[in-house]
């Protein structure tokens, strides 16, 4: 007992039943767990402390009211101030260890060879190494005692009964009768088995259950230090958190013996050689469970609904049928709402409501079963059948809905059972019957009452659960519900909808649908009320104005088994996008059917747009007093005709018109043309005569075309409006006149739309003699965008009225031209011209050139 701290009880007059001997400590203290150590010493399983190889000192407290006092085969103690007692070894403790060894071995040999009748540690842990009692043989625990180490003992789930039996224990706890064997013999007892609890649990999705196992003797002894494989079988959900004593050393076991988890579903523990009590963190002393010497413990949880299949093993154990151990852990995520009490006027027949959620979404489950029961009151009526118990199961929107009618119009009581139950599942993991809790509601039938009922406070009873938050083995049950043969009786309704044609539903479009309603129960369905309600992409003429509900009542005739009717609507598409209407079908006693079915609604198909294309024809300079003509024609080039075109010309004061296009209307500092519609893949002229009143260097006429779903479009035209030139004097016969010339070439043409491409430019004097204040102007059609950059030119330029300006050049020499290249890009389809004007200072005239270009799709 190297570096353990423990208060010695060995001498003195201690009452316990053995003098000198420490009773065992039989209550469970959550926060510290207690072991028996041999020779009359009690040691604290939290105040172990473990000390380093090369020093060690066992430290010893004195009881109260008793001196410390070494024993025999000890060290002699060394008083401290503090009451406790420093022992270091000496030499006749030395002396003293190699027989307390070979005793050891000794004991330990004896007890792995599993000899039954030799001295070997008492359980209760209040003797050592003397012969006990013969023990009692276990004969069964009556459940309705307590249980003093605080387990709740209850019984595990059952299945239903199928009608008949298999004569197969659901429990497991029977044995086969080999075919070898006789008739009536019984077959021999296994010296060892394994037994596991608890074999079936239900327990809310998240919790953590806790199983026990052990390997009982033949004398109903619990084998400590046994080894206990622990397997979840993959089929089913859940896994393995913690296994007991884990990484945890025992001196009886090899170092390499310690409970261990592999994984998730394989984990390996011992089972302990003392008593533990286990608590879930929680100030409740009711849920926490012992776990005695010779048991193994592990724990399990899931994230998700299902079943959970342990299997407990001990490889150690010789008999094959008794080695192994199951136990069905059942997942259940649901909370419920039982409905509350109600109170109605004599004769009115009430509806009970139970709605069933998942605890962890919220989400309604459906399928489960909901039972009703009269418990008192003979005066009432369940289902459609009217008998005591009616079962109803949960819809979409989990709710199980019953009918509670009066048997006379006369006043009374009637105390209703609710029991919520999760009906048994085949697939994908089979499971039986669950029932999960229940409740209690209270119908009267009083004049008092109000015409749509209240709640009774006095008969209100808890009106909500779930599945307790931790695990539980509710009692067995039967899960046969006593409902005879002639209240089984119900109608089942099935509701379809669909449309009498597949085509695509446009705009405007007619939508016929046939509403079918099919009962599929075993009685008559009756009094019938079929709603339909649509969204506001529908209309449908049988709607009352401003509604969009559509209502048959009493033009429905009552279905009897297996019956069908049908009913036609045609509704109209009023809007595009995804439209639905939802049909529901009501009749008595039973909850109501419903269905919906949507719409997919185009929208009508957009005529195309046209496009327009606007080409300018004019000069680029002129003179005081001359004409000036602006030819503007605009193009139809796509395949639909252009409505309420408009075509508007704006001009300054240098001009004035003296002729116009015929169809214009004459507005102040211009003309508007309003064309009606302008064909497909046609154009129209507005040309316009000016005569030039002012000089100006840069005369802007502005012309903005616009027609139905096309944009409006700007064009600007800039003529240069010079001076009158005065009367010419003759030149000497023997001066030679200068000469200008240029040219212009692409680099494609025609050219795609978006594709680049280069304006090639060069101006010559073809001349012999120099010319000075050389300039000339490049107009590229709306086709093109130049993309010229002023490090790129060799000659400074500006952007003046939509043209480029090179220039003036100081001094252009004879047969020495200059070439520049303009970068340009396709913006956009269309056909137009590129213009190159040339002029020197001194020169009257002016050259021209220009170049087509044609932009394609």
């Amino acid at each position: 007992m190297e570096g353990v701290l423990f208060p010695l009880e060995g001498s003195g007059t201690s009452p316990g039943p053995t003098t000198g001997i420490a009773p065992m400590i039989g209550a469970c203290r959550r926060e510290k767990s207690t072991r028996s150590l041999p020779f009359g010493i009690r040691a604290r399983a939290h105040e172990v402390r473990l000390r380093g190889p090369f020093r060690t000192v066992t430290e010893a407290r004195a009881p109260p009211g008793r001196s410390a006092r070494p024993l025999p085969y000890a060290p002699t103690p060394v008083p401290r101030s503090d009451g406790l007692f420093a022992v270091t070894r000496s030499p006749r403790h030395r002396r003293l260890q190699q027989p307390l060894r070979v005793l050891a071995m000794i004991a330990l040999a004896l007890v792995t060879a599993g000899c039954s009748g030799l001295p070997r540690i008492d359980p209760s842990g209040r003797r050592f190494l003397i012969w006990p009692e013969p023990p009692a043989p276990v004969t069964g625990i009556d459940p309705t005692l307590g249980n003093p180490l605080g387990n709740v003992n209850a019984a595990p789930v059952y299945a239903p009964g199928s009608g008949g039996t298999t004569g197969l224990p659901l429990t497991g706890g029977g044995v086969l009768t080999p075919v070898s064997g006789a008739p009536g013999q019984a077959p021999p007892r296994a010296d060892e088995r394994l037994s596991i609890t608890p074999e079936r649990v239900l327990a809310p999705v998240g919790s953590e259950v806790i199983l026990r196992a052990g390997v009982c003797g033949p004398q109903d002894y619990l084998r400590t230090n046994r080894r206990i494989e622990w397997m979840l079988g993959t089929e089913g959900t859940g896994q393995f958190v913690t296994v007991g004593e884990q990484g945890e050393m025992d001196i009886l076991r090899y170092p390499w013996q310690r409970p261990n988890k592999q994984d998730n579903t394989f984990a390996v523990g011992y089972t302990s050689p003392f008593h533990t009590c286990l608590n879930r963190g929680t100030a409740d002393p009711t849920d926490d469970v012992q776990v005695r010497p010779g048991d193994a413990w592990i724990t399990v949880t899931s994230a998700s609904e299902g079943a959970s299949y342990i299997t407990a093993h001990a490889p150690e154990s010789r008999d094959w049928d008794a080695r192994r151990a199951r136990a069905t852990i059942y997942w259940v995520d649901a909370e419920w709402q039982i409905p509350p009490s109600l109170s109605v006027q004599p004769g009115q027949t009430a509806q009970l409501t139970t709605t069933v959620l998942r605890k962890t979404d919220g989400a309604p489950v459906q399928g489960w079963e909901v039972r009703y029961e009269v418990v008192q009151g003979s005066s009432a009526r369940l289902g459609y059948a009217s008998g005591e118990a009616s079962i109803a199961t949960t819809d979409a929107q989990g709710r199980a809905t019953m009918q509670v009618t009066p048997t006379d119009d006369l006043p009374g009581t009637a105390v209703v059972r609710v029991t919520i139950a999760r009906p048994a599942q085949s697939a994908p993991m089979p499971s039986p019957r669950l029932e999960l809790g229940s409740g209690e509601s209270v119908v009267m039938w009083t004049p008092s009452a109000g015409a749509g009922g209240g709640v009774i406070g006095p008969f209100t009873p808890s009106q909500g659960g779930s599945v307790p938050p931790t695990p539980f083995e509710p009692p067995p049950s039967d899960n046969v519900p006593p409902i005879g043969p002639a209240d089984r009786g119900a109608p089942l309704l099935e509701v379809y909808v669909q449309r009498d044609n597949q085509r695509a539903i446009r705009v405007n479009d007619a939508i016929p649908v046939t509403i079918t309603v099919e009962n599929r129960g075993d009685a008559p369905a009756r009094n019938l009320v079929i709603f339909d309600r649509f969204e506001s992409g529908l209309a449908n003429d049988q709607a009352p104005p401003g509604e969009s509900q559509i209502k048959y009542e009493g033009r429905f005739p009552d279905l009897g088994p297996g019956e069908s009717d049908v009913v036609r609507l045609e509704f109209r598409a009023v809007a595009p996008g995804r439209h639905c209407h939802y049909v529901r079908v009501t009749m008595d006693g039973t909850d109501a059917a419903v269905t919906e079915q949507c719409f997919a609604i185009e929208a009508l198909p957009q005529a195309a747009s046209p496009t327009l294309d606007i080409r300018i024809e004019a000069e680029l300079r002129r003179t005081v007093g001359q004409s000036y003509e602006l030819r503007p024609r605009v193009y139809n080039t796509s395949g639909t005709p252009a409505e309420n075109l408009r075509v508007e010309l704006r001009y300054g004061t240098e001009l004035s018109p003296e002729a116009a296009e015929q169809g214009n209307r004459r507005i102040p500092g211009g003309f508007i043309w309003e064309v009606g519609r302008l064909e497909a893949n046609s154009s129209a002229p507005f040309h316009v005569k000016f005569r030039c009143d002012r000089p100006n260097p840069a005369a802007e006429l502005t012309l903005f075309v616009a027609a139905d779903g096309v944009p409006e479009e700007t064009r600007t035209v800039t003529v240069a409006i010079e001076p009158a030139a005065p009367t010419p004097t003759p030149s000497p016969p023997n001066v030679v006149p200068s000469a200008l010339d240029g040219a212009l070439s692409l680099s494609s043409n025609p050219a795609r739309v978006g594709q680049p491409l280069t304006l090639d430019v060069a101006v010559a004097n073809v001349g012999t003699t120099p010319l000075s204040g050389v300039e000339f102007r490049v107009t590229l059609p709306s086709q093109l965008l130049a993309r010229l950059q002023p490090a790129q030119s060799p000659v400074p330029f500006r952007a003046e009225g939509g043209a480029l300006v090179f220039g003036p050049i100081a001094q252009l020499l004879p047969n020495q031209p200059v070439r520049l290249t303009i970068p340009c890009d396709a913006a956009q389809q269309g056909t137009g011209d590129i213009f190159l004007q040339v002029r020197a200072v001194g020169e009257s005239n002016v050259l021209t050139r220009d170049t087509p270009i044609r932009v394609e799709p």
